[in-house]
């Protein structure tokens, strides 16, 4: 009782918990600073970095979409080709590696066509369902990166062929590339020579489209090399047994826009429009003088 009467007239200062030394925290050296910044400055990155991924992902959904899709599309005629060549025909392992890549090549090939179907992306474009799910924005984008991939599948298709040729063929490479003495393909036996003017072609293209050319003041140069685009499907229709199955569809889709645009340039309504002049202003703006058609609103 006595003890209890004293521990209430016993008073304590609100603040001297705060103020004991033993409650103090201790105080850090300038490596234990430092490193505790550099934490803290690491976590804060990695969270916006978090957060930078997860928007951008929510951005760029349908690219990403687009892009998952076509890598499927891909790994799925590898695994048909391995299959169907491999276990059921039983072929060597460079036949088995040109035919893979020649499927490949006949996918995308087809489908670089379909990335330059103006008029139907546009429609696709002005349709705001299709537009949000399909990146039509990016078909130009995505028509170089199928660009590159066809020049290393055609480079991997050839070799494969080149070793084949060595080591199970009767026929030298000469009889085998600039003959059709082995009777190979669906035309009178011009594989051989058909592979390789498309690989010519192909090389013109490739480095007609250099971004140096492009960009260099020969535009051009660019444009009336890309015009070999017909006689390489030409070619490649004559070359491999099976692609115009892939790239009748496609190819008349192209031919029908091809047809429409034609008629509309030349239509008395739309007309053909071109540059009159070109003048520099001041403060680097340049003047158009546009040729305006006579219906044109």
């Amino acid at each position: 009782l006595i003890l209890l009467e004293c521990l209430s007239q016993f008073t304590v200062h609100p603040t001297w918990f705060m103020n004991s030394p033993s409650s103090q925290p201790e105080k850090q050296s300038k490596f234990q600073e430092l490193f505790s910044n550099h934490y803290c400055k690491r976590e804060n990155m990695e969270q916006k970095k978090n957060k930078l991924s997860i928007a951008d992902m929510k951005k760029n959904l349908s690219r990403i979409i687009m892009l998952i899709i076509y890598l499927l599309i891909n790994h799925g005629l590898v695994i048909y080709v391995i299959y169907y060549r491999t276990i059921k025909v039983k072929l060597n392992v460079p036949i088995v590696f040109a035919r893979i890549c020649g499927m490949l090549l006949n996918f995308n090939c087809t489908f670089i066509i379909v990335l330059m179907l103006k008029q139907t992306i546009r429609i696709i474009r002005s349709n705001k369902f299709l537009r949000k799910g399909i990146p039509v924005d990016d078909h130009i984008d995505f028509h170089k990166v199928v660009g590159r991939i066809i020049v290393v599948l055609s480079i991997l298709h050839t070799i494969a062929h080149v070793v084949n040729v060595g080591a199970y063929n009767n026929h030298s490479w000469v009889a085998y590339l600039f003959t059709t003495e082995p009777n190979i393909g669906w035309v009178g036996g011009f594989a051989s020579l058909s592979g390789l003017l498309l690989c010519i072609i192909l090389s013109v293209i490739v480095v007609c489209s250099m971004r140096w050319i492009r960009r260099g003041g020969h535009f051009q140069v660019f444009y009336w090399s890309h015009l070999l685009y017909l006689p390489f499907y030409i070619l490649l229709i004559i070359h491999a047994t099976n692609f115009w199955k892939w790239i009748v569809g496609p190819l008349f889709i192209f031919l029908l826009e091809k047809f429409y645009s034609i008629v509309t340039r030349c239509s008395s309504r739309n007309g053909r429009t071109y540059i009159h002049s070109v003048t520099i202003e001041q403060s680097n703006v340049i003047s158009l003088n546009i040729h305006r058609p006579k219906h044109f609103k």
